[in-house]
């Protein structure tokens, strides 16, 4: 990397710091107060707040004013049009948590990722702390990851013992099992880029991220918890098996190049973040659990 990349780079840091904790400070004036909620789809599970919309059009222009020759990718957008992406792709959820959010919940975070052909290289999460203020994560590819000023790293152990505390997905029980007793305690915490953060920072073991996860619940999550020093791996999860691969770029998930704003929107997989025994632990003893129509048809194979 030339000294330019660096000063470029530097820059794209001291931008997302400074957005980070604008973006909390203007999420926190939002907080506990009455809020208008709109709903994105027809079954009502997917809100969106006057705080969802104000803190990602503030967040655009304020991106798009220091560098106009990148593309902001945002969560609360209309769908992607099929315009060719530029080099570098700021990726942002103003407000991942906005059920925990809306209900006074301090459980909550903004998350700002950069990419750089498909790659991430750099990314912040604002969370609260506290009774008023926040704390942000951040990193750059290759400068290590700090909460504020202090460098973190995540727990560097090969597996989690009985006092873990693990983030694994409400329905894992009913979709997925381990083949061998895997230890920790799990905790369902309502927003992604909060529960990365938790990984990051060493407070759970792992998180096995086993939806179909957006893009922007991630893009910043992702870089942080390389640059603390952890392991992503990226699923391709079938009725009959999962498949895990080291993560590295969007733009080969899944396999073709992607070019225009409308694709990279359509992003979704499943994901394990954590040191990288646990990751490969993780992976090497998650199942997907048949249901009885799968069991039924195993056994007329027999």
């Amino acid at each position: 990397m030339t000294s330019q990349d660096n000063l470029y780079l530097s820059k794209i840091e001291n931008q997302l710091k400074s957005l980070a904790k604008e973006a909390g400070e203007s999420l926190l004036t939002y907080f506990g107060k009455p809020l208008e909620i709109e709903y994105k789809d027809l079954g009502k599970t997917d809100p969106v707040t006057e705080a969802d919309k104000n803190v990602q059009d503030l967040l655009k222009i304020s991106i798009l004013k220091s560098f106009p020759d990148h593309a902001v990718i945002g969560e609360e957008d209309q769908p992607g049009t099929n315009k060719i992406l530029p080099k570098y792709v700021w990726v942002i959820d103003p407000l991942d948590g906005t059920r925990n959010f809306s209900n006074g919940l301090r459980i909550f975070a903004c998350s700002i990722g950069v990419l750089c052909d498909g790659i991430p290289i750099a990314g912040a999460i604002f969370i609260p702390t506290g009774d008023k203020g926040g704390d942000i994560l951040h990193a750059v590819i290759g400068k290590g990851a700090y909460l504020n000023d202090k460098p973190i790293n995540i727990s560097n152990r090969d597996s989690p013992d009985s006092l873990s505390l693990v983030g694994l997905p409400g329905s894992f029980h009913n979709s997925f099992r381990f083949t061998d007793r895997i230890k920790g305690e799990p905790r369902i915490l309502g927003s992604i880029a909060y529960e990365l953060a938790m990984v990051a920072t060493g407070v759970f073991q792992y998180s096995a991220l086993l939806g179909s996860l957006a893009i922007w619940d991630v893009a910043a999550g992702l870089i942080i918890i390389k640059e603390a020093g952890g392991s992503i791996k990226v699923g391709n999860i079938s009725r009959k098996k999962a498949q895990w691969s080291e993560f590295d770029s969007f733009y080969k998930q899944p396999q073709k190049v992607i070019v225009d704003m409308a694709t990279l929107r359509k992003w979704h997989a499943p994901l394990i973040f954590g040191s990288t025994g646990i990751v490969n632990l993780i992976s090497q003893k998650l199942e997907y659990k048949s249901g009885w129509k799968q069991k039924l048809s195993n056994l007329l194979k027999i």
